[in-house]
Parts: structure tokens; sequence; C-alpha cells
């Protein structure tokens, strides 16, 4: 289908966005079919825990109460 398309398309700014896209999706599926048969498949990535990160969100998460100092003196 590629073809016919290609060969009947004027060779105006259209049809070089349409090749330029084949050839990046090309070179996409090139590097995918090398990674897939020259590397090593990875294990999945392990879950990270860090409980200090989330009691940090919850506390910003809850407004604070206002800090009353004693006697303290207010200028009006």
């Amino acid at each position: 289908m590629a073809g016919p398309a290609a060969e009947s398309l004027v060779r105006d700014a259209g049809w070089c966005l349409l090749d330029a896209g084949r050839r990046v999706e090309r070179a996409q599926h090139v590097a995918a079919l090398l990674a897939a048969t020259l590397c090593e498949p990875r294990s999945p990535p392990r879950p990270r825990r860090h409980p200090h990160r989330a009691a940090r969100a919850a506390d910003r998460a809850e407004p604070r109460p206002a800090v009353v100092r004693r006697g303290a003196r207010t200028h009006l």
C-alpha cells in the first residue's frame, strides 16, 4: 500500500514529511530488533520504598496550625 501511495504523491513538503516519517519508523524498528537480539533481557525493576518521603509528603499535605507566641506584640 505504501508503494502506490508514495509513487502517486507530488514531491513537495508533504511527501518529504511522509518520507522522513518512514525513515524514522524504520530506524526505530531496526534499533528494537538489534536490542532484542543482542542485549540480555533486563530483570523487572524492584519497587523502591522510601517511607521517610511518604511521611514528609503527608506532613506537607496537612495544614499546620498558626503558632502564637506568648507576649508577642502586635503593632497596629
